[in-house]
């Protein structure tokens, strides 16, 4: 299954994976299930990062690597509809 990553759930996933529910945490440790993460959402981060409304462990950047890296997280790209 192909699950598109929330933002909240993306950060928690890196920092604080406490919060994340147990109906979640399952489906993101399931090696069969396809991780995805919206080049939006990392926009959001980064934009609430500089406006101080998120804290970061380290770079965003980083961050992003290294989930892709760690839990196979793919990057969505963005394009014009229409």
């Amino acid at each position: 299954m192909r699950y598109l990553l929330d933002t909240h759930v993306f950060k928690w996933l890196d920092s604080e994976p406490a919060k994340l529910s147990p109906k979640v945490s399952s489906l993101i440790s399931d090696r069969s299930n396809q991780l995805v993460l919206s080049h939006v959402s990392i926009w959001e981060i980064q934009i609430k990062t500089q406006i101080g409304k998120m804290n970061l462990r380290t770079q965003l950047k980083t961050i992003v690597e290294d989930q892709q890296r760690i839990n196979l997280v793919e990057l969505l790209g963005l394009s014009v509809v229409g």
